[in-house]
């Protein structure tokens, strides 16, 4: 059988999740088994036979990116606040920020984070998407997440991720 691979960047299956339809030719397409996936690093968004492929039988994750548990220091800025906090989990479309200052839904904030082995930081643009109880939903405005350490440090954490379950 053939892996699935994203057809820009041409990575393997372990970097492509099935997303949700959005589109009523995306839901027409799932009556033929074509599905809709989105590579979790270049973030192409594209359609692709779902026939074969393991389809697990619980409910489907509304996210477009595989979170990643990390716990990364940060200092943030918006339009009338400053503050810092840390980011607990992170993807290339997005993280959740704990932090004691109250932001508001679709307020911008500027991130800085330093990565792990990295010199300089990583200066991100976000929206505020959610608050709750769990921490600061954020979405990562275009230009973050065409960032090549963002990438490269999501696939370090991936690999990693995967090292250790394999042992």
């Amino acid at each position: 059988m053939w892996a699935l691979r994203c057809p820009l960047c041409d990575r393997d299956r372990e970097s492509v999740a099935s997303v949700p339809a959005k589109s009523l030719l995306e839901r027409a397409a799932g009556l033929l088994g074509i599905a809709p996936f989105r590579c979790q690093f270049c973030s192409h968004r594209f359609l692709a036979c779902r026939w074969g492929r393991h389809q697990s039988g619980h409910v489907p994750e509304r996210r477009e990116f595989r979170r990643i548990a990390v716990q990364l220091a940060l200092a943030f800025t918006g339009d009338q606040v400053r503050g810092e906090g840390a980011i607990v989990d992170l993807s290339i479309g997005g993280c959740l920020i704990r932090s004691t200052l109250q932001l508001g839904i679709d307020d911008i904030i500027y991130l800085r984070i330093m990565l792990p082995r990295q010199e300089s930081l990583l200066e991100l643009a976000a929206v505020v998407r959610s608050v709750g109880s769990r921490g600061i939903g954020c979405k990562f405005l275009r230009a973050a997440r065409e960032d090549p350490r963002l990438a490269e440090f999501l696939r370090e954490q991936e690999a990693a991720a995967a090292k250790s379950d394999r042992a």
